[in-house]
């Protein structure tokens, strides 16, 4: 059986190598074609040909179009989270978004969600985390009300099916099913 493995990491791995922190041997089966590939912070310009092909995945049934002020606006910020965070907001501006344009104001809106907390934000005096897997952190619960709020809107506004309506926002039913009810039982 003939298996290619395709990795990345943002991380020195030959520096790890060296220092004892990542097999040697690993390193070498993983580098066998390294591609250096620069933050996208650092190739602004990918972002509008990049959007559009994201845009395209997460909402293809859709044919959502960005407006000029919508890409200028995501070619100021910076995406620490690279693709991955691009595709993130553009799905969460795409359920924000009523008509076939996304505009400026999604992306602020997608954007002002994704935001992570920075460490002086947390309280101290309590622990961040607790042992039912929820969180501490007033950040986390902001954004699951943007998802709901998000996941309302897009269902209030959908003539279809339940079905279609799970593949308009790319979910399976089951998911889809799961989510009404947590929205409607108030989570």
């Amino acid at each position: 059986m003939d298996v290619r493995v395709v990795a990345a990491t943002h991380r020195d791995l030959q520096a790890m190598v060296a220092n004892g922190r990542f097999r040697e041997d690993l390193f070498y089966r993983l580098s066998t074609f390294p591609i250096h590939l620069p933050a996208l912070r650092e190739r602004a310009d990918d972002i509008p040909v990049l959007a559009i092909a994201l845009l395209a995945r997460v909402a293809p049934e859709r044919r959502l179009v960005l407006s000029r002020d919508a890409v200028a606006r995501l070619m100021e910020h910076a995406f620490p989270g690279n693709v991955r965070e691009l595709r993130n907001v553009l799905e969460r501006a795409a359920l924000l978004t009523d008509g076939g344009t996304i505009g400026r104001e999604q992306i602020d809106r997608a954007l002002a969600v994704a935001r992570p907390l920075r460490p002086a934000a947390v309280p101290t005096a309590q622990p961040a985390t607790a042992d039912d897997g929820s969180s501490s952190q007033p950040g986390h619960e902001l954004l699951r009300e943007a998802e709901r709020a998000a996941f309302r809107t897009a269902a209030a506004s959908h003539k279809g099916s339940r079905a279609e309506l799970a593949r308009h926002l790319g979910i399976s039913e089951r998911s889809l099913y799961r989510t009404l009810r947590t929205i409607q039982g108030g989570d």
